[in-house]
């Protein structure tokens, strides 16, 4: 396992193009509403989450998906489950009208089998926001700045503490994939 590594990223990997007809797909297509008991304990979390299982979008991002598997091999060292058909992938809808935001957190699972190894986020925002800045504690906060910009991908170890920042105007939207493997011993 690498210990250096925090984040990795894909710059300019969908185009606005893609991000147009991936949006609009699925918010005609996602299966349900992210249930509140996903939501990390104790924390704020007021952005909009849908859930789409990955086989109806898995011709949209299966390359993505095989590249981002492969980074979690050789780059973080996780041994990852492959996707599955029947996974969701989180729309998170982050509004100005709202102010959303996710408090500090970090992604894990209940399960004695598995954990969360890596967070996948995809940008998918059609429109200019201010504000919902990702980032993540290491020594201090420290700003992803590759995630700000549409059609770039960010990876990172979830159980790094991590937060997104108030959107003050606009819409911010991310697409969230929750890589797993067996437990960490």
């Amino acid at each position: 396992m690498s210990k250096n590594i925090e984040y990795w990223y894909f710059k300019n990997y969908l185009t606005k193009n893609d991000i147009i007809k991936l949006n609009k797909f699925i918010e005609l297509n996602y299966d349900k509403k992210e249930p509140r008991e996903l939501t990390a304990k104790n924390v704020i979390k007021t952005s909009e989450v849908v859930q789409i299982e990955y086989h109806k979008i898995k011709d949209k991002l299966n390359l993505l998906m095989q590249e981002v598997y492969s980074v979690g091999l050789r780059q973080f060292g996780y041994n990852l489950t492959p996707i599955n058909d029947r996974d969701y992938l989180h729309l998170n809808i982050y509004s100005s009208k709202k102010q959303s935001k996710y408090e500090s957190h970090f992604d894990f699972s209940d399960s004695d089998m598995f954990d969360v190894k890596l967070t996948c986020l995809i940008n998918i925002s059609t429109k200019k926001y201010e504000g919902g800045k990702f980032e993540y504690l290491s020594t201090r906060w420290r700003e992803i700045k590759e995630l700000e910009k549409p059609g770039n991908v960010i990876m990172f170890k979830s159980h790094l503490h991590h937060r997104v920042t108030p959107v003050t105007s606009g819409e911010r939207r991310t697409l969230t994939h929750f890589m797993i493997g067996p437990r960490f011993i």
